[in-house]
């Protein structure tokens, strides 16, 4: 039987028409739906401001430390860490900050955070009251030690816990708004 170009049609042995596999997948790999199945998802415009962040937040995280990008409300400091997450093929999930968190409750965000390797974006993290940014602040040592020390279990709240060394946690902060811890 003669070969048949993509897309054509060829008679079965009943006398049917059936269209071949290769005209199938070209119908699909032009539709949007395929392409954001298989994650060809929307980047950000890099910039020189983009690209900067980027280079700062990795130069962080390579030396077992966070990134806080600060700068006025609707910049792309939340956009900016998701999509270089997105880049690295790495979770982020972003949390917006406000005065009813405790230390409790994000010492529980981290531990999940540090259990999964996924990434943290704190949105708005200067809304926190100042008394629960200091116990935070020795939480968030404590899981960057641990990392440093390449240990694969660690104590944390008390309790051990596993840990993916790639867990990261960043900040984002809106200064100069009232009410907020500087």
């Amino acid at each position: 039987m003669p070969r048949s170009s993509p897309g054509s049609a060829r008679s079965s042995t009943d006398g049917t028409k059936r269209r071949t596999h290769v005209s199938w997948i070209s119908a699909m790999l032009s539709s949007d739906t395929l392409t954001s199945i298989w994650g060809n998802t929307a980047r950000l415009v890099i910039t020189p401001l983009t690209d900067r962040c980027y280079i700062t937040l990795t130069q962080s995280l390579h030396l077992t430390m966070s990134g806080a990008p600060a700068g006025p409300a609707g910049t792309g400091k939340t956009e900016t860490t998701k999509d270089l997450g997105r880049a690295l093929g790495i979770m982020v999930y972003v949390f917006n900050c406000s005065e009813q968190m405790d230390y409790k409750s994000i010492g529980n965000i981290y531990k999940g955070l540090s259990q999964s390797g996924a990434w943290g974006c704190f949105d708005e993290f200067n809304r926190i009251s100042i008394e629960v940014l200091s116990v935070v602040a020795v939480q968030v040592k404590c899981i960057q030690d641990a990392i440093r020390d390449r240990l694969t279990r660690f104590i944390f709240q008390g309790e051990e816990i596993s840990l993916i060394p790639t867990v990261g946690i960043f900040i984002t902060m809106n200064p100069g708004y009232a009410g907020r811890t500087e």
